[in-house]
């Protein structure tokens, strides 16, 4: 089972984001500082989250009212949270999340461009000299189409770990339904498969120093050790202070099988279209 450690990594001052959040959009953020406690309180018996299914969260800011609505909240119900300001959506997800690891959503303007044209050319992916430049290139550079399907019979979350701990009484399910065969087929379509896959592969997805960190993807990711220092762990942000660690990951995913398959390009089908 996964384990808390002691190794804490700072965390930003919400109240501080916020008023910067404040004075870059005004007209999206209604206030310079989040919701106090007392007022986050009011909301969560506003809302009779203790008792509700469903609740919709619109401009959830750093995420104190959301944190306080999701204590509340019984586990088999459901929150979503909807916020457009991009600097609040990098604050809401973790640093290491895997939702955040296979598409950042930064980085749109090269670092390393000053001017006008060099910009514009390393936004195209132009003018490489080699993988390290492809890390500062804009994250539309990497960005994929990408699908997943599920397949086998389903299985609710309390049904492996026992109903009583998720809350509620788990349904009947026969040992030989636990082990049937289940999993995921993930499909993606990309014009490069070096920049676009795979570099999403290694450079966001398996690179245990993505955005500073020491672990690597906390579903995806494999558990070795870099240079003798363990990456199986997950830092979780806190309402305030230092982040939480989740040591001693275990896989979860398991690899069963892979195919490339190659598609005729948007030259080749226009070709194929006028001899027809």
């Amino acid at each position: 089972m996964p384990q808390l450690s002691n190794r804490l990594k700072p965390q930003p001052d919400h109240r501080f984001a916020f008023l910067q959040g404040f004075l870059e959009r005004p007209k999206e953020v209604g206030s310079i500082i989040p919701s106090s406690r007392f007022l986050e309180r009011r909301i969560v018996r506003a809302a009779q989250a203790g008792t509700a299914k469903v609740i919709v969260e619109l401009g959830p800011g750093t995420g104190g009212t959301t944190r306080a609505l999701l204590r509340a909240m019984s586990p088999a119900a459901r929150l979503l949270a909807i916020e457009v300001n991009p600097r609040f959506v990098e604050l809401l997800r973790p640093f290491g999340a895997h939702i955040r690891r296979a598409n950042p959503r930064n980085a749109d303007l090269p670092a390393d461009a000053r001017r006008l044209w060099r910009r514009i050319v390393r936004m195209l992916g132009f003018g490489s000299r080699g993988s390290r430049d492809d890390l500062l290139s804009s994250t539309r550079f990497h960005r994929i189409l990408r699908r997943g399907r599920e397949f086998g019979p389903p299985i609710c979350v309390k049904d492996i770990l026992g109903g009583d701990s998720r809350g509620g009484t788990a349904s009947q399910v026969s040992k030989a339904d636990l082990g049937a065969e289940r999993g995921l087929r993930f499909i993606c379509i990309n014009a490069n498969i070096s920049r676009q896959f795979e570099f999403i592969q290694t450079a966001w997805m398996e690179n245990p120093k993505f955005d500073g960190l020491d672990e690597r993807d906390p579903l995806t990711g494999a558990r070795g050790a870099l240079a003798g220092i363990a990456t199986n762990s997950f830092s979780v942000p806190q309402d305030n202070g230092p982040a939480k660690r989740i040591a001693g990951l275990t896989d979860f995913v398991t690899v069963r099988g892979g195919a490339y398959f190659f598609m005729p390009s948007i030259s080749a089908l226009r070709y194929i279209c006028r001899i027809s």
